[in-house]
């Protein structure tokens, strides 16, 4: 096998230089089906965001960041 290791554009020494810079990370996502992305998405911040924001503050964080994904 050849070839060149990249990060970001830039050259790696060797593998474990590699392995310096990076880690793996196993990641089960469980989304419910019958959800559309909106409502996941408000879902995922009632649970994950900081719980002294209000409904609507999370509500309104959620609309900014579908404004930014669609637009």
């Amino acid at each position: 096998m050849e070839g060149k290791l990249l990060v970001n554009g830039v050259q790696v020494g060797d593998a474990k230089a590699m392995g310096a810079l990076s880690g793996y990370v196993q990641q089960d996502d469980l989304f419910i089906g019958t959800l559309t992305v909106a409502e996941h998405l408000r879902f995922q911040a009632m649970l994950r965001m900081d719980r002294h924001l209000s409904n609507d503050e999370r509500n309104k964080k959620v609309d900014e960041l579908i404004y930014e994904v669609y637009v």
